[in-house]
């Protein structure tokens, strides 16, 4: 495509999966600050709603979501984005799709997102996957450094084409092309939540090298961001653990990830008076569950 040509018309080939827990579409900051962007487009944007909570939220396609065509899955089993992010893909690949926006419930996009996402892709046409930059606060969180099973915020980075050597990108918006995210066999099902983006990117990067920074910056909420109590501390660790043991390669890695998952479950037992963090540690990275 010619830097001239009109920008994609993301409604026409984007599909977006959007992954709730526990909060229904209405309420999550994700679908609302999306609004105006989606509503700018000459075509609906097809959405994946893939429902982890324990009880359905209830089927969103009644309600008044002008731009969107809402695709509804509950899965009560509680998965993680994982496996939402990869039926979206299969389900994005059926329709013909060529672009893949993947999304959490609470991250804010500025009303002119889409329109920025498709002037990066009209100026990268050779370029398979866009980011935003994400903060939490006044850190910026993604892009970010990923050494030694650790990611590394930056000081500071300017949109435009760069190498993913040494970097990584969170989940929520990442637009990737569809056939290159089944081509690297998309988010491993295994990983439910914490290394699930990473563990895909380094996969990702063997195939593409470069990736493209939108300009645009988005707020990111974390699970972390407030208090929690130590038994849903405890629970998302059990998320966390799983996600270093399949997303490390090698015996290696395999000490590297011992080590930071140790680490974590240590200053977390301190921080909650509870040995039940090195428990799991232990259990999880010691089981012999099926690779």
């Amino acid at each position: 495509m010619s830097p001239d040509a009109r920008p994609p018309e993301l409604g026409e080939s984007a599909f977006a999966v959007l992954v709730l827990y526990q909060q229904s579409l209405e309420q999550s900051v994700t679908f609302q600050s999306l609004g105006p962007s989606v509503r700018a487009l000459s075509a609906p944007l097809q959405l994946l709603v893939y429902d982890n909570s324990p009880t359905p939220v209830g089927h969103p396609g009644s309600g008044p979501y002008r731009g969107w065509d809402i695709h509804y899955v509950h899965d009560p089993s509680n998965p993680g984005v994982s496996r939402a992010y990869l039926e979206g893909a299969r389900m994005a690949a059926r329709r013909a799709k060529q672009w893949l926006l993947l999304l959490d419930q609470d991250t804010r996009f500025p009303p002119d997102s889409l329109v920025r996402y498709s002037a990066a892709i009209r100026q990268h046409p050779e370029v398979r996957l866009f980011a935003p930059i994400l903060r939490s606060g006044d850190r910026i969180v993604s892009p970010c450094m990923y050494r030694l099973k650790l990611g590394f915020s930056l000081a500071r980075i300017r949109p435009g084409a760069r190498s993913l050597a040494g970097l990584s990108v969170l989940n929520s918006g990442m637009c990737v092309a569809v056939e290159d995210y089944l081509a690297v066999g998309g988010h491993d099902v295994r990983i439910a939540l914490d290394f699930a983006d990473h563990e895909f990117i380094e996969r990702f990067k063997r195939r593409r090298d470069r990736f493209v920074v939108v300009d645009t910056e988005c707020g990111h909420g974390f699970f972390g961001a407030t208090p929690q109590t130590t038994a849903s501390q405890l629970a998302r660790f059990q998320f966390y653990c799983r996600g270093a043991k399949y997303s490390s390669e090698g015996l290696l890695d395999g000490f590297l990830t011992a080590g930071v998952v140790g680490a974590r479950a240590c200053l977390l037992s301190l921080r909650h008076g509870s040995l039940g963090f090195l428990r799991v540690a232990a259990g999880t990275l010691l089981g012999d569950e099926p690779r």
